[in-house]
């Protein structure tokens, strides 16, 4: 039971050396992104740890692993089937846009607020934050606009792994 109390510090090296292994590997993929999932995965790791079975550190470079893994395949999924839908867009029609292609740019939004209205209340708030002040986020790179929401966040009085959960959530739901 002590070791589930020791900060995640204590370890942030281990973490990082699996975070390398696979930022060598997929390297469109930001390295903070996979070291948010490794520390949210080493944390999971730590709680369901069993002394009896094996030691902490191979139980959770083994876990993040297999959750680094799934998480970069999913990424790179969902980057090649965006890739290959922008492919078959056509350049020069993008400026024709006509009323009927208005209109459907108003079904969608109607849709996507729907959607958003369905998601989990993290998702939401999140979401509200920056639809409610787009000119504030964007233009920025994703680093500082991430930044800048944790900021707003924490100000909420949102604490750090309810921040990192939600913003996993948010990625993985518009990825």
């Amino acid at each position: 039971m002590r070791r589930r109390a020791t900060p995640i510090v204590k370890d942030i090296k281990l973490i990082w050396s699996v975070v390398w292994e696979f930022a060598r590997k997929y390297s469109k993929i930001e390295c903070d992104d996979l070291f948010s999932e490794a520390c949210i995965v080493y944390i999971q790791a730590v709680w369901t740890w069993d002394p009896s079975k094996s030691k902490l550190s191979t139980w959770a470079v083994n876990n993040m692993r297999q959750a680094l893994h799934n998480y970069c395949k999913t990424v790179n999924t969902r980057t090649r089937i965006m890739s290959e839908f922008l492919s078959t867009v056509d350049k020069d029609k993008i400026n024709d846009i006509t009323p009927r292609d208005i209109l459907i740019e108003k079904e969608i939004s109607q849709a996507f607020l729907e959607f958003i209205a369905n998601q989990p209340h993290d998702v939401r708030v999140i979401c509200q934050l920056v639809l409610e002040n787009p000119d504030e986020y964007s233009g920025m790179p994703p680093k500082k606009a991430r930044g800048l929401l944790v900021k707003h966040l924490r100000e909420l009085g949102w604490i750090w792994t309810r921040i990192w959960s939600a913003l996993r959530d948010v990625k993985f739901l518009f990825k």
